[in-house]
């Protein structure tokens, strides 16, 4: 059990869910479920920037309690508990290889972060989830590891505690938007995906092996990147640019258009795509990726969807996050919530098996 989990398991899988909470730096986001029977309903959703567009609330806990409770309350949120993320920039994600040897899993991980990271390994948080891989059977391993500086985790949580919220617990992204999947995927659990989790300002790629990582890499591209590089082949602003990508069938002739303008772009991301396809097969036996799975603003984008389905040679198949679940009883369904991949995915923790 990892140190996140030992030092924050309070998740309780019945009724009402814990606020699956994220704080970005464009501002909140925010997904409740609450089980319904065999069914898992959406209680309510939020999508919101921070006041005055100053992401400095965040370091003030008397704004940042008062812009949580107006929030949270005015989007139907319910209760006091949470499951949340560290921002990105708080948190440095590494995939390390190493054999147990006799140690658990827990001793090889630290001893291996000790010799990676230039600080007292007790001044640290150390969170991990093990990978798949082709050499098992030998007792060679891979994890993918999350570390951040305690003292940092101890301010998250008592600013979080301070603005009256309990943290039932703290993930990391790559392991909520693993449970997501796992949630898009539930009626073929065997089906093998690299999920591609488009941000405003980054992305990652996810190889799955039905519920297990194989691969996790950061990559420099964002959603920004797409709309101004389509802004600047047509001279358009981002707003015309972005209502562009979003309207544009595939198969018109805008669509068509927007493919040869997006393909510079696009290119370099096939190629660091088929660099994991190609890795995960040889950690996999040769096991082939039956789809990509898009999150993100993108999933929008009809014309970008198809470019990379045509580049990468393989279906591509969005994932609209509230879509995932029923509506709860007197609410009308949701409307997109493309950015709230990472909150949907930490309000289900607890709500299914794999938490």
């Amino acid at each position: 059990m990892s140190t996140f989990t030992r030092l924050l398991r309070r998740v309780r899988p019945t009724g009402l869910g814990p606020i699956g909470l994220e704080l970005v730096p464009e501002g909140l986001r925010a997904v409740q479920l609450e089980q319904r029977g065999a069914e898992l309903a959406l209680v309510a959703s939020l999508r919101a920037g921070w006041p005055d567009g100053d992401p400095a609330v965040r370091e003030s806990t008397p704004a940042l309690r008062r812009f949580l409770r107006s929030a949270l309350g005015s989007a139907g949120l319910r209760g006091r508990r949470v499951i949340t993320t560290l921002a990105p920039s708080d948190v440095k994600l590494m995939v390390l290889n190493y054999q147990s040897r006799g140690d658990t899993d827990d001793q090889a991980i630290v001893s291996l972060v000790s010799e990676r990271v230039r600080e007292p390994v007790a001044e640290l948080v150390i969170d991990y989830s093990t990978m798949r891989t082709s050499g098992e059977k030998h007792g060679e391993k891979s994890a993918l590891v999350a570390v951040a500086r305690r003292e940092t985790v101890i301010e998250r949580l008592e600013s979080l505690r301070a603005c009256g919220l309990q943290v039932d617990a703290l993930e990391i992204a790559p392991g909520a938007v693993r449970r997501l999947i796992g949630r898009a995927t539930r009626d073929d659990p065997d089906e093998n995906a690299l999920a591609f989790h488009c941000q405003t300002g980054r992305s990652e790629l996810l190889v799955l092996w039905g519920r297990r990582f194989v691969l996790h890499r950061e990559v420099d591209l964002g959603a920004h990147d797409v709309i101004e590089a389509v802004g600047k082949a047509l001279s358009l602003d981002e707003d015309e640019a972005a209502h562009l990508l979003e309207g544009a069938s595939h198969s018109s002739e805008v669509g068509g258009t927007l493919r040869e303008v997006l393909k510079p772009t696009l290119y370099g991301l096939a190629e660091q795509v088929n660099q994991a396809v190609i890795y995960a097969a040889s950690q996999t036996h040769g096991a082939p990726i039956h789809c990509v799975r898009l999150l993100g603003v993108p999933r929008r984008w009809p014309a970008v969807a198809e470019l990379l389905a045509q580049l990468l040679e393989l279906p591509v198949r969005p994932v609209e996050p509230l879509a995932l679940f029923e509506p709860a009883p007197g609410r009308p369904p949701g409307r997109a919530g493309d950015e709230l991949a990472v909150a949907a995915g930490l309000a289900l923790r607890g709500m299914i098996q794999d938490a």
